[in-house]
């Protein structure tokens, strides 16, 4: 590891504000990707006994929303970042097999 830094100091506005960019938006994936394990890991972890129609009722108002967040924040962290396709499918619960 070399003792001095031989990268430029200077960089043009354009190049720093790309980099920022780039930062603000890794950050914002990163963020999205923790609600969206917490979602999923809430959903599967508290959904035994409970059917989805007794969790529309005691949601209330905000089961509409239910169903459009988890699908919507997949589809975002899946453009913010291709990449994740294979994390996010292992974050899936499977179907719990039937007795």
């Amino acid at each position: 590891m070399p003792l001095v830094n031989d990268q430029p100091v200077s960089e043009s506005p354009e190049q720093k504000l790309a980099d920022q960019t780039r930062e603000r938006f890794a950050e914002y994936t990163r963020s999205t990707l923790l609600v969206y394990g917490n979602l999923m890991n809430y959903a599967h972890n508290n959904a035994d006994g409970v059917s989805h129609a007794a969790l529309k009722k005691a949601l209330g108002k905000d089961a509409k929303d239910w169903n459009y967040v988890l699908p919507t924040m997949r589809r975002l962290l899946l453009r913010l970042n291709p990449n994740l396709k294979a994390e996010l499918d292992e974050m899936k619960p499977k179907k719990k097999a039937a007795k």
